[in-house]
């Protein structure tokens, strides 16, 4: 699958996002730890995959093992390894479909190593 209208890239380990035009998030690379979103524990994509339960998306970032969206309204996504805390105090350590952070008025978002940064 090719893509167009791209107007974002972020990269973490081994994985890769894209986001176009209209708001759609895309993620590719590996998923062991659910970083491509799209509800799959298969480990591994070598095509661009949609993370379809999202939508309106205007800014996206790329941790180690995690990823962060944010929508054109503010709520804020994340996905993947939350064994650090990188997705805020949730029971699992895997989330392989993006789960909402409620986290309030939000204007940037980043995603590090093993942490995130609003």
């Amino acid at each position: 699958m090719g893509l167009t209208n791209i107007v974002d890239i972020a990269a973490g380990h081994q994985f890769s996002m894209a986001l176009d035009s209209s708001g759609r998030v895309y993620a590719w690379g590996n998923n062991k730890n659910g970083q491509i979103g799209n509800g799959s524990t298969y480990t591994f994509f070598t095509t661009p995959q949609l993370v379809s339960s999202i939508s309106d998306i205007n800014k996206i970032s790329a941790g180690y093992y995690h990823a962060l969206a944010q929508s054109a309204n503010g709520t804020v996504y994340g996905w993947g390894n939350s064994g650090n805390g990188a997705l805020g105090k949730i029971e699992e350590t895997k989330c392989y479909s993006p789960i909402q952070i409620d986290i309030g008025d939000v204007e940037k978002i980043f995603a590090g190593m093993d942490s995130s940064f609003f």
